[in-house]
């Protein structure tokens, strides 16, 4: 990826496109936006293959916005994160394919993962330390992503709208995995 980034950058450097001082924040943004368009495009494409691309646009719907601020678990290089995530994701995608909850058993788990998730976050790693106003500014934006969560899986309870509801406390669940992962491994 960053072979590619850097081809880039240096041809729109040449063609005076970019002045040449901003090369490591273009070259940055265009690396991470193709690294996150493939593994996206991948996780697609095997989750249309394998029957799950309803779970999973619903999985990364809610699951965005969390992960954003709530931290956890990262793995030191793309190629790692990029497999290990599309294997974890679509294995995930398979497995919840196949069970459900009652409809209260899952906001009973919505609330008790939803208050691990406020509890225990945000998480920082290696790659990503927040200072003081930081924690405050992602706490409080995490807080706010939970409520809004909590308060749809309330309306998808009563509307008997079971998918969403499970959707809600399984995407819950792999974020709560992932901070805790990303807290023990902060510790090595």
């Amino acid at each position: 990826m960053e072979k590619i980034s850097n081809r880039l950058i240096n041809y729109m450097c040449d063609k005076n496109v970019i002045n040449k001082d901003d090369y490591e924040i273009y070259r940055y943004g265009f690396q991470s936006a193709l690294e996150v368009f493939i593994a996206t495009a991948t996780n697609l494409m095997v989750s249309k293959i394998i029957g799950c691309l309803k779970e999973l646009i619903c999985f990364l719907i809610i699951f965005i916005p969390i992960r954003a601020y709530a931290g956890g678990f990262h793995m030191k290089k793309y190629w790692h994160c990029f497999w290990c995530s599309t294997i974890v994701v679509n294995s995930f995608l398979l497995i919840i394919k196949q069970i459900r909850f009652a409809r209260f058993t899952n906001l009973l788990l919505v609330i008790v993962f939803g208050t691990i998730v406020v509890a225990i976050g945000p998480v920082e790693n290696y790659n990503r330390k927040l200072d003081e106003n930081e924690k405050k500014v992602f706490t409080q934006k995490l807080d706010f992503i939970v409520l809004v969560y909590l308060v749809l899986s309330v309306f998808f309870y009563y509307a008997n709208m079971v998918f969403y509801l499970f959707m809600i406390q399984i995407t819950f669940l792999f974020v709560v995995v992932t901070m805790i992962l990303g807290k023990v491994m902060s510790y090595r």
